[in-house]
Order: structure tokens, then C-alpha cells, then sequence
């Protein structure tokens, strides 16, 4: 049997499963917060392409594709230091849960 000061099957179980759901949400923030930036400016980058691409009747894809380039590796350079700080920190504490 257990004694007092050991915790039981079934809490132990149900301490890994609170700290997996942790991960879990943290991962999936994480992906928001570094993916969310890019894909919004490329989008808007797109958009405001195509309007000036209907307004002139110009219909060149590869003008749409580089400035999307353009902006995330700018955003990239600008802001790499910050994602690499987050990737940094959710491993620190994927790490810590452990």
C-alpha cells in the first residue's frame, strides 16, 4: 500500500495529463504568436497588390509572390530576435515540466 506522503496512482496520473494539456496550450500559442505576424503581413501585402493590380490591369503573379517575399524576410530580419527569444523560452519550459 501507499503511505501518506506518496501520491496515488490516479493523481499522478492526472498531474501528467494536466502538465501534457500545459504543453499543448503553450505550443499552440506559441505557433500563433511567431506564425500570426508573417501570414498578416503577407496577407495584406496580397491584398493590397491585387487592388492595385485590378486598378491597373496588370496581371503579373510574380509581382504578388516577390513583395510577399520581401516583407516576411524583412519582417524576418526585424524580427527574429524576438522569435528566437520564444522559441527559446517555451523550451526552457517544456523543459521545466519535464
Amino acid at each position: 500500500m501507499y503511505q501518506n506522503n506518496e501520491p496515488s496512482a490516479l493523481f499522478h496520473g492526472l498531474h501528467h495529463a494536466h502538465k501534457r494539456r500545459v504543453a499543448e496550450e503553450q505550443a499552440a500559442r506559441g505557433i500563433g504568436d511567431l506564425g500570426a505576424p508573417m501570414l498578416l503581413l503577407s496577407m495584406v501585402v496580397g491584398v493590397l497588390v491585387a487592388i492595385l493590380q485590378a486598378v491597373t490591369q496588370i496581371h503579373e503573379q510574380t509581382i504578388s509572390f516577390i513583395l510577399k517575399l520581401i516583407v516576411v524576410v524583412l519582417f524576418l530580419i526585424m524580427g527574429g530576435g524576438w522569435m528566437l527569444t520564444t522559441l527559446q523560452e517555451f523550451a526552457l519550459s517544456l523543459f521545466e515540466l519535464m
